[in-house]
């Protein structure tokens, strides 16, 4: 009852329609924010991103990316960067690291095939190393494994890098890659900024064994 006099009290009222119009104008800026994302300008996508990324801890906006709906368009933009050129890729996959604590933002990339486009980004890499066409293709090999190391601590993730919702046939290319990736690691640098790649392909493998359909998938 006290409840129901204070939700009629004109005051309580008055309080409770500014802090909806808040967090309404709120959201508002975050989708103006988002929509920047795939400005057909580079530098306008390069400072939303910057912004979404110093968001990542920002709780009015973490809740804004926990409405399933609201995550698929801060998801889907992002992805498209990857390969878009070495500073915007690098952005993008930091904004997707820092947001993959939110599980509607994982479930939207797992959704928008988010695993793929990662396998797809690794390829590509792979390719330029072998042919030293470095300048043409983003070199953030790293982030990409650490990106797909939290998208496979979710069962859904270990399934699409198991490919089990693809034929047959085409199976195993995945889980091939990052196998590779891990019995031919690269020489030592001495650039401390970018940890040995078999760390966070080992995390990936550890997640995949973690379930009865990665542990089949290695006795195949």
């Amino acid at each position: 009852q006290e409840a129901d006099l204070c939700h009629h009290h004109p005051e309580c009222f008055s309080t409770n329609c500014q802090r909806s119009m808040a967090a309404s104008e709120e959201a508002s800026q975050f989708e103006e924010l988002i929509g920047f994302i795939s400005d057909p300008r580079v530098s306008a996508r390069s400072g939303a991103i910057d912004i979404v990324v110093g968001f990542a801890t920002n709780k009015a906006f973490v809740d804004f990316c926990s409405d399933r709906e609201r995550a698929k368009s801060v998801v889907k933009p992002l992805l498209r960067q990857l390969g878009q050129g070495n500073e915007l890729s690098h952005k993008a996959l930091t904004a997707l690291i820092n947001l993959a604590e939110i599980p509607e933002i994982v479930s939207s990339m797992l959704d928008a095939s988010g695993v793929r486009r990662l396998m797809e980004s690794l390829w590509d890499m792979m390719a330029a190393r072998e042919s030293r066409s470095h300048d043409s293709t983003p070199l953030h090999e790293e982030l990409n494994l650490m990106l797909l190391a939290n998208l496979t601590r979710d069962d859904k993730g270990v399934a699409h890098v198991l490919q089990t919702h693809e034929k047959e046939e085409s199976r195993g290319s995945f889980l091939a890659t990052l196998l590779k990736l891990f019995f031919d690691p690269p020489a030592p640098s001495e650039d401390r900024e970018h940890p040995d790649r078999c760390l966070w392909v080992g995390h990936i493998l550890f997640n995949v064994t973690g379930t009865q359909e990665g542990r089949e998938a290695f006795l195949k």
